[in-house]
């Protein structure tokens, strides 16, 4: 196991225990799997017919969209948590600016797949209409297994989001650590 990777997601988790148990280990579960992936997908045959190598690729293009799934349910329970505020009016986590612009963001990146991936639906927030209302997943040999989400723009030209799985686990990785810095010094004031 690439242990510095898995480090990584293992320090960002230790902050959540303060603030949600389960967050802690729904993070490092998400380490754990994401981990495993980087180290598979340079072992798969992507041009073998055999039947065993196209189980192995099937296989981690389904616990891929599973990991895309779960993580998008952590950040969006992070966004609620963020967004909720106590009997005194005060919100129940406080995050700096810079961390809400940057949860924002890797949401709406989440969003814009998981949606496809869940529910063969465009997602709500969008201004673009699905074309073809699933992602398309594809394998690229530098970064993986991705997804091509096809939607139409307001001038009726058709548009293609790319979405790389380990670029949304290294996003994911980069916002948890930021959350991290901004809890500790929630817990440092108290």
């Amino acid at each position: 196991m690439d242990k510095n990777r898995y480090s990584e997601w293992i320090d960002a988790s230790l902050s959540f225990i303060s603030l949600e148990m389960f967050l802690y280990y729904r993070v490092q579960g998400l380490g754990i799997i994401d981990v495993e992936l980087v180290e598979e997908f340079p072992n798969l045959q992507l041009k073998s017919q055999l039947e065993q190598d196209k189980l192995k690729k099937l296989r981690h293009i389904i616990i891929s969209e599973l990991w895309i799934l779960g993580a998008y349910e952590l950040i969006r329970f992070i966004d609620e948590k963020c967004k909720r505020r106590n009997k005194n009016g005060n919100y129940t986590v406080e995050i700096k600016e810079d961390t809400k612009t940057k949860l924002k963001n890797v949401f709406g990146l989440f969003n814009q797949l998981r949606t496809p991936l869940a529910k063969l639906e465009r997602p709500s927030s969008s201004e673009h209409i699905l074309y073809s209302q699933i992602a398309d997943s594809f394998w690229n040999e530098n970064k993986g297994v991705g997804w091509k989400i096809y939607s139409t723009n307001p001038k009726d030209r058709l548009e293609m989001g790319t979405f790389y799985r380990k670029d949304l686990a290294d996003s994911l990785l980069e916002l948890l650590k930021q959350l991290k810095e901004d809890i500790l010094l929630i817990n440092k004031k108290d």
